[in-house]
């Protein structure tokens, strides 16, 4: 933070950066992808299920791409966001095209994985560039938040103007509240 945007006689205290696991959510989705593409891979080549693979290339990736998809409304329904849907759509047009723009159609089960590897490894890079480019400024007077990797965005909160502050501690469902702990 630059010393012009500080108010007069305001001194930071600290900058802060989200923790390597807050943006879990969107690391989840990488992790999928990963994941599904070795299963489709080890069903389509390895497993006792070969036999129902074997006669289209084409079958492991129809199912590949429409658990993706179903995985992807459902996550989107829950997360109340439809980004996540068009994500996974955009990660199934993108292997479709690349199939037929590079004419791998002959070993679609080991494109899968790989195309699965490198696309959520992309997604691991910036996921994290996403993760640093948030900080959180705090100092003597207010706090400050700037983050955003296309669109920058800053929302500053100053001490006097906070009007409430909402700290909850759960008790242990095991240990019931006992009659002296009672107000």
């Amino acid at each position: 933070m630059v010393k012009k945007e500080l108010l007069k006689n305001e001194q930071i205290e600290r900058v802060l950066s989200p923790h390597p696991l807050s943006f879990m959510k969107l690391q989840a989705l990488c992790i999928f992808v990963i994941v599904w593409g070795i299963v489709v891979w080890w069903l389509t080549e390895f497993s006792e299920y070969t036999d129902m693979f074997s006669g289209n290339n084409w079958y492991s990736l129809i199912l590949w791409g429409l658990v993706l998809l179903l995985i992807g409304v459902i996550a989107s329904l829950v997360a109340i966001q439809w980004t996540i849907f068009f994500l996974y759509l955009g990660v199934f047009a993108g292997s479709i095209g690349l199939i037929f723009w590079q004419y791998w159609e002959n070993n679609i089960p080991l494109f899968i994985v790989i195309y699965s590897i490198a696309v959520s490894f992309i997604g691991f890079l910036i996921v994290e560039l996403y993760r640093r480019s948030h900080k959180y400024i705090i100092t003597n007077l207010r706090i400050i938040f700037k983050g955003g990797i296309f669109t920058k965005r800053e929302r500053t909160v100053r001490y006097d103007k906070i009007a409430d502050i909402d700290a909850n501690k759960q008790r242990d469902v095991i240990f019931p509240m006992l009659p002296e702990d009672q107000p």
